[in-house]
């Protein structure tokens, strides 16, 4: 991690963790809440790593 990505972690408030639904397809960052750009690297395309089952609403 550079210290740039550290920075922006920091600021933004994100601790990224293996159960957080949502990662960037960019640099891999997770998030908690869905995001439009990711903060560290500016990508767009963050998606949901894990589907609920419809099963179970």
């Amino acid at each position: 991690m550079n210290i740039v990505t550290a920075l922006r972690r920091e600021l933004t408030n994100t601790t990224p963790t293996e159960r957080s639904p949502y990662k960037c397809g960019g640099c891999g960052m997770r998030f908690e809440l869905q995001r439009h750009v990711c903060p560290a690297c500016g990508g767009y395309t963050i998606e949901r790593t894990e589907w609920p089952c419809l099963s179970e609403r």
